[in-house]
């Protein structure tokens, strides 16, 4: 209906939900999607499956998801063979889940060089999907 519609496009989306931000660090030009409002197995895949409207090389910044204590390791693992088809490189900032992350990664044949542990690993024209906790930290380290 047309008020349905009205109160649809008035809905204002909560801070950190697929918010676009053209920035550079350095030399290189990139667009971050912070989408770091609350990380969760459904909000991940969300936010990759959004990078496909973008022609740059794509690139996750996560930490674990911490939603589902009791199956982390089976859901990190799942969540990074997704992920590994879909975007081009990987930063998995937190230790907790990682034999998970690169199980995940190296069962859907993710190239382990694209791996990145350091933010002067982003190449130019890059889309970077932040999905972590600490978002701002980086944030402002590429702005």
């Amino acid at each position: 209906t047309d008020l349905m519609q009205k109160h649809m496009l008035n809905l204002h989306m909560p801070k950190h939900t697929l918010v676009l931000k053209k920035t550079s660090y350095r030399w290189r030009k990139m667009l971050t999607v912070d989408d770091s409002h609350n990380l969760s197995e459904a909000s991940l895949f969300s936010g990759v499956r959004f990078l496909k409207y973008f022609k740059w090389e794509n690139v996750v910044v996560v930490d674990d998801i911490l939603e589902h204590w009791k199956d982390a390791e089976d859901i990190h693992y799942k969540v990074w063979k997704f992920v590994a088809k879909r975007v081009d490189k990987v930063m998995y900032v937190w230790q907790n889940y990682r034999r998970s992350f690169v199980a995940g990664l190296i069962a859907a044949h993710f190239d382990q060089n694209n791996i990145i542990t350091d933010v002067d690993q982003i190449n130019d024209k890059s889309v970077v999907l932040l999905e972590w906790r600490w978002t701002e930290k980086y944030l402002d380290i590429l702005s």
